[in-house]
């Protein structure tokens, strides 16, 4: 065990796949972005071993727990886990679950866990992924604390699974971004598609089957740089595919699409790049329902039609963000002017993370 852990976890972008990546085997591309989840864990002098608080900025109230009591909630329903501090709590259950004896958890001395959110602006939130950088950020910061191996697939297994049963929907392609960070293509396990996070517990992790998943790191060209385009409106994956509009050939196009795209990352291709993001989302709204592009998003997708520039609708849609990749500075401040004609649409260039 190290005296203290100081760690910084990455929001997400996707680029490409969105929706289909929801289907295991389905590629995606992601990118990992500095706005993220910041996690401090020290020793606390002044509470009872085996005893745990956390703390967080943007929550008024601590959570205060036993590891000795989790044990208890390893076998019970997600609608166990509810309010504010429920993927943290099941991150600590399962980290429990599967490190507890081992580290000798409840003999450990009290641990105090402080979290400081980045991901908002002008306490506008982001739509980076916060609830996945937050599970991402309790099982790395604890693996770490407890100087367990560097092992980021078997982090990221933990984090996906706790994320999962509380959310209870989407790909894990945002965890994925958050534990293995910079640009990588995505493909979910297979009991994505057979789970039901309503009837599962915690300790189903056990049984899970990963195949089908697919993680693969490639290189951000050194010249480009991302843009971020904020709209501050709120989306939801669960709620757009609530919807129901899956097409027979969806998830074929959006294979070719993200296949396309990747390859033009690997060649540093721009104008292929484009091509290909456009050509997904064109797919994109042509099978969602109405209200996937909302009119700021609309206006996103005709300025970036304009300035001829790489670059889409990011994730859900209904809201949240869109990207433009710019290949040169003359790109940058084309873009910052379009956009200064959009009060709804927000410049904003992150840094990529790669650690």
């Amino acid at each position: 065990m190290v005296n203290s852990t100081h760690l910084t976890i990455p929001g997400k972008l996707f680029l490409a796949g969105e929706y289909a990546v929801t289907k295991p085997g389905q590629p995606a591309l992601v990118v990992a972005v500095d706005q993220g989840m910041a996690i401090s864990l020290d020793a606390n002098p002044h509470g009872m071993p085996g005893t745990i608080t956390v703390q967080s900025n943007t929550l008024p109230t601590d959570l205060d727990l036993a590891w000795a009591n989790l044990n208890s909630l390893t076998n019970v329903s997600s609608s166990a886990l509810t309010g504010k501090w429920s993927f943290v709590q099941a991150a600590l259950v399962l980290f429990f679950q599967e490190h507890g004896q081992t580290l000798d958890l409840t003999h450990q001395p009290s641990l105090k866990i402080q979290i400081e959110s980045q991901m908002e602006v002008a306490d506008q939130k982001l739509g980076l992924g916060s609830s996945a950088a937050v599970t991402v950020a309790t099982i790395r910061g604890l693996a770490t604390y407890f100087d367990l191996p560097d092992d980021r697939l078997a982090q990221f297994k933990e984090a996906a699974w706790a994320h999962y049963f509380v959310q209870g929907s989407g790909s894990l392609g945002d965890v994925a971004s958050a534990t293995f960070t910079g640009l990588i293509t995505y493909q979910a396990p297979a009991w994505l598609a057979t789970i039901s996070a309503e009837t599962a517990a915690l300790a189903d992790f056990a049984n899970l089957d990963w195949s089908d998943l697919a993680i693969t790191p490639l290189a951000w060209p050194k010249d480009w740089q991302l843009a971020l385009i904020a709209t501050y409106q709120p989306a939801s994956t669960q709620k757009a595919l609530a919807k129901g509009f899956w097409r027979a050939d969806f998830a074929d196009q959006s294979r070719h699409w993200v296949t396309a795209a990747q390859t033009a990352f690997e060649d540093q291709n721009y104008s292929a790049l484009q091509h290909a993001l456009q050509g997904n989302q064109d797919l994109l709204v042509q099978t969602l329902p109405t209200g996937y592009l909302t009119p700021a998003l609309t206006a996103l997708t005709r300025v970036l039609r304009d300035l001829n520039l790489a670059g889409k609708v990011s994730g859900a849609g209904y809201g949240d963000n869109g990207f433009a990749i710019l290949a040169t500075k003359a790109d940058q401040d084309e873009l910052s002017k379009a956009l200064a004609s959009q009060p709804d649409l927000h410049l904003i260039l992150p840094t990529i993370i790669t650690s």
